[in-house]
């Protein structure tokens, strides 16, 4: 099978860690025989967050592989006409955009229905606010953020927020301080970046900081990482961030109640020593079960 990447380009190793987490798979199922007898071969190619790039890609190796398995590609929706021409490959990944997910053949281990919940919300409104809170949010723009975005600012509107403030980002950018003072200008008190990566989330609140601005609510998604307090130039700046995790923590809180986080981080820890776990690592692995449980079926 075939494993893509946004490896290279721009932003360096930005979604590498879903690569290691096909890796710790692939290593953990062959050393139990692997899949009705047969091993697991890893072809790896590198769509360097570039359109051609990925193309060519996945082109150059469509007819040597079963399937596409844990890929995360930020312009996937290039390769959506390779997978309509090769209906028999199955692509057992999270597709970051629309085009990519409405192909048939396309198996998300986490598939994302349109809108957002609204119960967190909901909670800050009732226990922070006397009925209204105005609230900013800053999301990626690349792929189908932009439709979650939409989503999620409808779910704000729903329970009651004001959006005054929203803006998409680059994976480039690295300054957000004028985000900030506009935020703050328009008297932003819940500030959502669960549509960003760390990096981004990190350089955020550090702006935030310096420009001693602090939200009643900061909602994250991203901040669940082991390098987060590394990247933050000064770790106050995190205080009291809301952490919005749909899964278990796959870091290695939930080792001793859920197996699987422990074989992910064992075998994490054999394939990749020195290199922690991250979010892309945690949807490289478990595409790989969702694989292998679909082939053993």
């Amino acid at each position: 099978m075939l494993f893509r990447s946004d490896v290279g380009g721009p932003v360096p190793g930005i979604l590498e860690g879903a690569i290691y987490g096909m890796q710790a798979y692939a290593a953990y199922l062959n050393s139990i025989g692997g899949v009705n007898g047969r091993k697991l071969v890893i072809k790896q190619g590198d769509s360097a967050l570039a359109c051609a790039t990925s193309t060519t890609a996945m082109q150059a190796l469509v007819n040597d592989v079963f399937a596409f398995v844990g890929d995360f590609v930020v312009n996937d929706a290039c390769q959506a006409p390779i997978m309509q021409a090769n209906p028999t490959i199955s692509n057992v990944s999270y597709a970051l955009s629309k085009t990519m997910g409405d192909e048939p053949n396309n198996y998300p281990v986490a598939p994302k229905p349109p809108g957002w919940r609204t119960g967190p919300f909901q909670y800050f409104k009732d226990h922070l606010s006397d009925g209204q809170l105005n609230a900013g949010g800053l999301y990626a723009a690349s792929g189908q953020n932009p439709i979650t975005w939409g989503g999620l600012k409808g779910a704000l509107t729903q329970v009651g927020y004001k959006v005054v403030y929203e803006r998409a980002t680059q994976p480039t950018e690295t300054d957000f301080t004028a985000d900030v003072i506009r935020m703050k200008n328009a008297g932003v008190q819940f500030l959502n970046l669960d549509v960003e990566d760390v990096a981004t989330t990190a350089r955020v609140l550090d702006a935030a900081f310096q420009q001693n601005w602090h939200p009643k609510v900061i909602d994250t998604s991203g901040s669940y990482d082991a390098h987060f307090f590394k990247l933050l130039a000064n770790p106050s700046a995190a205080e009291g961030i809301y952490n919005d995790q749909l899964f278990s923590f796959f870091l290695g809180e939930d080792s001793a109640t859920t197996p699987e986080v422990k074989l992910f981080n064992d075998w994490m820890t054999k394939t990749k020593p020195g290199v922690s776990p991250d979010l892309f690592a945690m949807y490289g692995w478990a595409s790989g079960a969702l694989f292998v449980e679909a082939v053993k079926k």
